[in-house]
């Protein structure tokens, strides 16, 4: 009974947090970059997992965005390991781009990293 009420909790945050990246922005105000699908744009496909911390995640996916972060100009190492150092930077970059600035990487803060101008 607990780990189904778990699992729906779960559902229902990850719900939450889907809605709230793909909100309706309000008039006048610019959207923020909508994922790409595969190929399209040059964002490579979301990975499926929000990136955050604590706890710190490790993972390819998160290297491949600190490395993108890094060739986009920002100082952070691509050691895979999503950090308070990433955190950081991913809370910087989303100010700078108008976005939710929440300090994890979903699929907005994603393709924002492969889409969003550099400046």
């Amino acid at each position: 009974m607990f780990r189904t009420i778990l699992k729906l909790m779960t559902a229902l945050v990850v719900i939450s947090l889907a809605s709230t990246a793909f909100a309706q922005q309000p008039a006048g105000v610019p959207a923020p970059p909508t994922p790409s699908p595969p190929g399209a744009g040059g964002a490579p496909p979301w990975p499926g997992r929000i990136l955050r911390q604590p706890p710190i995640l490790h993972g390819e996916d998160v290297r491949q965005w600190q490395t993108q972060m890094r060739a986009r100009g920002w100082t952070i190492t691509a050691d895979g390991a999503y950090g308070p150092q990433s955190e950081r930077v991913c809370r910087q970059f989303q100010a700078e781009k108008t976005l939710t600035v929440d300090g994890q990487v979903g699929p907005v803060t994603w393709a924002a990293a492969w889409t969003a101008p550099v400046t």
